[in-house]
């Protein structure tokens, strides 16, 4: 773009001279020097600038190249920023899907968990259902043995003190032929006396006639047996007890 005015002009420049000195008679050819000089320093003055101007573009399109060197390579650093930082968010990324997958399995055991726990909740409940239950009626059998009346049928336990007979050696039979211990069972009431019995042990060995006498005899004695009745805190108690013959 810049050769082609500074072209035309050299070219106009050269088509002049001709026809200056064709048109001119030689008594006005001083002037027309004066002017065609005139007009030559004018158009030198202009193909200099022309060629000026032509000089500072081509140095401008020869600075083209360095400043899009410069324009390309801070593209490409700007390239190489946006790379890192699209690395950066990958991996920021990742650690957030690992972190939702962590919490998401944190997550999964914390449900399990707390199942486990409402359902341990469940069954700690009902075990103290049945706890409270047990409870009432230990509490229910404890009031009735603190509130046992006179005269109540129990059965023997360690926290019961047995009845003592008090006529066991006067009442005790003697059977000939019979030798060993018979144990009879005495339902003994609140006041001491047997109201009922029952053969619990008989003599060791063979049974004979004079054993059977001899069983026979002791249940005799010990409906006539006299007792200090049982008692519980107090309480005078009916109650079974065995009592022993020892015969000789």
């Amino acid at each position: 773009m810049t050769a082609f005015p500074f072209t035309a002009i050299v070219l106009s420049f050269f088509a002049v001279l001709p026809v200056m000195k064709q048109q001119k008679p030689k008594s006005s050819q001083q002037s027309n020097a004066n002017s065609a000089n005139a007009q030559i320093a004018s158009l030198r003055n202009q193909v200099k600038a022309l060629t000026e101007e032509r000089d500072a573009l081509q140095l401008k399109v020869d600075e083209i190249p360095d400043f899009l060197r410069q324009e390309n390579a801070e593209l490409y650093r700007q390239i190489d920023e946006a790379e890192a930082q699209k690395e950066q968010l990958l991996d920021e990324l990742e650690q957030v899907k690992a972190t939702l997958h962590e919490n998401q399995s944190g997550g999964d055991s914390l449900l399990r968990e707390l199942q486990q726990a409402k359902n341990d909740l469940r069954r700690s409940s009902n075990r103290v259902e049945l706890l409270e239950k047990e409870v009432a009626s230990l509490e229910a059998r404890l009031d009735d043995a603190v509130n046992i009346k006179d005269g109540a049928f129990v059965q023997y336990g360690p926290d019961i003190v047995p009845a003592e007979c008090l006529n066991l050696r006067r009442m005790t039979p003697e059977i000939k032929r019979a030798v060993g211990v018979v144990v009879v069972n005495c339902l003994i009431n609140e006041l001491g006396d047997t109201e009922a019995v029952c053969l619990i042990q008989g003599l060791p060995g063979k049974v004979t006639e004079w054993t059977l006498k001899a069983h026979e005899a002791c249940l005799e004695a010990a409906k006539r047996l006299v007792f200090k009745p049982a008692t519980k805190n107090g309480v005078r108690l009916k109650i079974w007890q065995g009592v022993g013959f020892i015969l000789n």
